[in-house]
């Protein structure tokens, strides 16, 4: 069932991908969007000014699937950079992210899906067209350039980050994605969690 209080630009998003991909548009209206209430806490980054909110993919119990935005975020896209956004959050569920953790490192883990899950719709066609993301992101060019040789899988790039955290340092703060708080939840144990 189609989420009626989803923000515009996110249901015109959903509805594009009606006519592209089937495959993705199915997942589009199987999820629960909710904006971030406004007095959701941010934490405080290192240079001392407060986090960016984006959107992130939460699994809840019951198979549902929650999406959490940032409606200035969500303005700030074009409809593109949004269809490929959207696509990176299904892609989490797709792809298992949450289940496969095994013990990592939040961080460095949804640092590590988040390459992989990029460079899947870098190189991705729907419906014989490339997709888009934002600027902000974390991109398979940039461990290359700073070394990494391995496999696009999420397990390896964790790997390399964690062997090489003294020399690498990923800007979370400038990624489009965001999970906070997730290493918080029991995906073994989810609860339906009521953010109205």
């Amino acid at each position: 069932m189609f989420d009626q209080n989803v923000h515009p630009k996110i249901r015109k998003a959903i509805i594009a991908l009606a006519n592209s991909s089937t495959f993705f548009y199915y997942y589009g209206i199987r999820t629960s969007f909710r904006e971030y209430p406004e007095n959701t806490p941010k934490k405080k980054l290192k240079n001392g000014e407060e986090e960016k909110r984006t959107m992130g993919v939460y699994p809840v119990k019951g198979n549902a699937i929650r999406i959490v935005y940032d409606k200035d975020f969500v303005e700030s896209l074009s409809d593109e950079e949004l269809k490929g956004v959207l696509i990176h959050e299904f892609l989490h569920l797709i792809m298992l992210t949450f289940g496969r953790k095994e013990g990592r490192g939040h961080t460095l883990w949804n640092a590590a899906t988040d390459y992989a899950n990029n460079d899947m719709i870098m190189n991705m066609r729907v419906n014989g067209e490339s997709l888009t993301l934002p600027k902000e992101g974390l991109f398979m060019e940039q461990l290359t350039q700073k070394g990494y040789t391995g496999a696009v899988l999420a397990e390896a790039i964790y790997d390399y980050l964690y062997e090489n955290a003294e020399k690498i340092t990923v800007i979370l703060s400038d990624n489009f994605d965001d999970h906070d708080g997730m290493e918080e939840i029991d995906f073994d144990d989810l609860e339906y969690r009521d953010w109205e």
